[in-house]
């Protein structure tokens, strides 16, 4: 699997990443390559979507980078996972 076959290249991407330095789920998005956890002003999906935009409030988010898009992708079959770097999860959490 890679970003370029399984990813739309254009718009605004947000999902869900298990972070294992936080033994959780992180709420991201994409910039370029890099994964940002936006999580710190997003706890849930279900937060950012019931903001009153919340494409611009995900585009306006800080976040540090948990790696790039590829690396996290190639991490996320459960039967070659590294549970000691981030993996793709779900894209929605509370419904």
């Amino acid at each position: 699997m890679t970003a370029s076959a399984t990813i739309p290249s254009e718009g605004l991407l947000v999902g869900r990443v298990w972070n294992p330095g936080e033994e959780g789920p992180a709420i991201v998005k994409l910039d370029g390559k890099k994964v940002l956890d936006i999580s710190a002003d997003f706890p849930t999906m279900r937060d950012l979507c019931e903001t009153d935009d919340p494409a611009q409030a995900a585009a306006g988010a800080a976040g540090e980078s948990l790696g790039d898009l590829d690396s996290i992708l190639a991490n996320t079959p459960p039967d070659t996972r590294d549970s000691g770097r981030p993996w793709l999860l779900a894209p929605v959490d509370l419904q």
